[in-house]
Parts: C-alpha cells; sequence; structure tokens
C-alpha cells in the first residue's frame, strides 16, 4: 500500500477525481464570516463536517467549499468536490465521492471546520500551551479541539463558534473507539453545543502515551509501520 494520505489515495485512484479536485482548486470560494482572514491563505479551502449515522461515525471533507448553511433541523455544506469516509471500531469502512452538496439532521451533526489541513498523527503538535481544550462527544467518539481562544454562541441556534488566538489555528483530533482517526488544523469552527462534555483551560498536551495514529494506512492507534519507516502490514 503505498504511504499517502487517504485523500491523496482517493483522487489518485477514482477515475475523474483528480480532475475534478484540480478545477476546484483554482475556483474562488465566495468569501463570507472568518473566511475573509489574510491568515486563511496559507490553508486550502476546505471544511470538513463531522457527524454520527447509526452506530457509525461519519466525515465529509468539502474540497474548495462554497457556502455553509445552518437551519433549525439540518446543517447544509456546499462545495465543488465532497469526500466522504464512514467509521466503525476505528477503521474506515464505506469512501464516496459527491459533488456540489451535503446535507445533515441537526440530530446528528456534531461539528464543523473550516480552512482545515490534515496533519500527520505520529508528529506531536507542539502548541504550547492552549487558552482552552474543548472535549466533544460525537457517536462513539471524542473530537478533542485545541488552542482555542473563545467560546462564542452563534447566531444559530444551539451552535457555538470557536476561534483560536491571533493568526493562530485551532488544533482537532479525532478519536474512534479508542483509536486516533484524525489530526488536522482549522481557521474556525462550528459545534453542537448540547454536544461539549468539557472545558479545560490553560492545557499543555505532553507526547501520547501509547503511540499514535498511522498516517499510511487505516490500522489505526499504536501501528508502528509508519514509525519504522516500512509499509502497511496490517490485515483486517
Amino acid at each position: 500500500m503505498s504511504k499517502k494520505s487517504f485523500n491523496k489515495q482517493f483522487l489518485l485512484e477514482v477515475p475523474g477525481a483528480a480532475e475534478i479536485n484540480s478545477i476546484a482548486l483554482k475556483g474562488q470560494p465566495q468569501a463570507a464570516d472568518f473566511e475573509k482572514h489574510e491568515a486563511c491563505s496559507a490553508h486550502l479551502p476546505s471544511a470538513v463536517i463531522q457527524y454520527e449515522c447509526g452506530d457509525c461515525y461519519v466525515e465529509a471533507l468539502g474540497i474548495n467549499f462554497l457556502s455553509k448553511r445552518f437551519y433549525k433541523d439540518r446543517v447544509k455544506l456546499l462545495a465543488l468536490d465532497i469526500i466522504t469516509k464512514t467509521y466503525h471500531d476505528g477503521r474506515v469502512i464505506d469512501k464516496e465521492l459527491s459533488h456540489k452538496i451535503t446535507t445533515i439532521s441537526r440530530e446528528h451533526f456534531c461539528m464543523i471546520e473550516f480552512y482545515t489541513r490534515e496533519l500527520n498523527p505520529c508528529t506531536p503538535l507542539n502548541i504550547g500551551v492552549s487558552p482552552i481544550v474543548l472535549k466533544i462527544g460525537c457517536i462513539n467518539c471524542l473530537i478533542k479541539v485545541m488552542n482555542v481562544r473563545t467560546v462564542t454562541r452563534s447566531a444559530a441556534p444551539g451552535l457555538s463558534l470557536l476561534l483560536p488566538p491571533s493568526n493562530q489555528m485551532l488544533y482537532i483530533k479525532t478519536f474512534n473507539r479508542g483509536k486516533i482517526i484524525g489530526v488536522r488544523s482549522a481557521k474556525y469552527a462550528y459545534v453542537q453545543t448540547s454536544r461539549m462534555c468539557s472545558r479545560e483551560e490553560n492545557v499543555i498536551e505532553p507526547e501520547p502515551l501509547w503511540g499514535c495514529g498511522c498516517a499510511s494506512c487505516e490500522c489505526g492507534y499504536g501501528c508502528d509501520c509508519e514509525r519504522e519507516g516500512g509499509e502497511c502490514d496490517c490485515k483486517g
């Protein structure tokens, strides 16, 4: 298996996906809210929406997102290309590519982040002291949001807006069934307020005690293949 992230591998292997992505990256998204901030220029115009469905956790990555809409009963993300991954027991069990729009019921919605960048889960973040760290529950997942400066009530009922310190980024770790399945940065995020489990202040995170998630495969938490420089030989 190639040592590429899932998103890169998916775009290479799926017919037409690379062309769609290329067109998307040349487009100009409609700036709104914090998208106008100059610090956003360092990140691709992407957004990640996280939600639950049955006993699964789902992530939808919108490449070159166009807009977001919050309604009383649903959340809508518009993007030129949307890659969706479904997780169960810490593993990807389904993948798909869709176009233009994804709509999530507010009952199942957990969080949405903007101007995201996928990070290597095996590399310590070393972000120093986080003013605020939030832990958010999403079905069998724990979403940990670090380096939060402010948590403010959104104009959309039931949502909170998370912002980092000036000219910095939020850092999000997602755990599913005890396995770390994703680490990324984001310029800002909206979270379903009712899903917040805890709020901690002035937090320093040491290096992980139990290994790391492997960026080159889907074998999950504690995988050694990335750190040893080899390809994944995990079974199942």
